[in-house]
């Protein structure tokens, strides 16, 4: 498909902010377990609520919304500026997810999805994938000469994010739940490791230092071959039902109501 640049955008509404923001949390979890998935918010969730749902990393906000304002950036890719977010947000005494997506709707642009006409017939599919593939190069992924038949091949655990951030830029719901496949090794030091807080347990209440000390060292060997264990590739990563980029087009051109 010719090199065709489409990039027309328009400023979003807080409600779409907020769609993005779940997306996003939902997406998150699936790759980093500290994130907590199961919150439910509105716009009139206190935004505290939905702060204590992020990485730990970004917890903090309440001692400065300079984190806050770069996780946004990097996120949303929306120009946020630390002190007029700290003064909006201040200026409410218990500030919502509202008050935060009232800030940003009108500096958030989202790209909009109009067909493509191929060979003399309008195609919203088309549009949709040059729309992804330029949106995916400015965000800078490596997909400058992608076709619809390109593969979904993740060089980082940050490409994969990214990625899934440009998507969801796009629409939100389009992307289906990342899945990476866990090794039978995952599972069994997860039981090892349960295995031994049982026997240190075991052992104190019983008196038994046999008993006691077995399960403080299988714990600690099960926690160090953690720590030593190759991470997964981000090549393992798996959209249930897409694996090429015109997959992704499809999904974003397609309603709504018929994903």
């Amino acid at each position: 498909m010719r090199d065709t640049r489409r990039w027309r955008t328009r400023p979003a509404t807080p409600e779409e902010v907020l769609a993005l923001l779940r997306s996003k949390l939902v997406h998150d979890a699936a790759l980093d377990g500290f994130v907590d998935e199961d919150l439910s918010f509105d716009l009139e969730t206190p935004l505290s609520h939905w702060e204590a749902a992020l990485d730990a990393d970004f917890r903090d906000f309440w001692f400065g919304w300079t984190p806050l304002a770069a996780w946004l950036q990097m996120r949303l890719h929306v120009e946020v500026p630390p002190r007029e977010l700290n003064a909006a947000l201040r200026a409410h005494r218990k500030p919502t997810m509202r008050h935060l997506c009232e800030f940003l709707a009108p500096r958030l642009s989202l790209p909009l999805l109009e067909p493509l006409r191929v060979a003399g017939t309008s195609c919203l599919t088309a549009g949709a994938f040059i729309t992804l593939r330029t949106a995916m190069v400015g965000a800078g992924l490596p997909f400058q000469r992608a076709r619809p038949s390109t593969p979904l091949a993740f060089q980082s655990w940050q490409h994969l994010s990214t990625f899934q951030d440009v998507v969801g830029l796009l629409s939100p719901s389009a992307l289906p739940r990342v899945q990476v496949p866990s090794s039978p090794s995952h599972w069994a030091s997860g039981a090892l490791f349960i295995l031994g807080i049982v026997g240190t347990v075991v052992g104190h209440r019983l008196d038994s230092m046999p008993v006691c000390l077995g399960g403080v060292l299988l714990t600690a060997g099960v926690f160090v071959a953690a720590l030593l264990r190759p991470a997964p590739s981000p090549s393992t990563a798996r959209f249930p039902g897409v694996t090429t980029l015109g997959d992704v087009a499809r999904l974003l051109a397609a309603s709504p109501s018929t994903r």
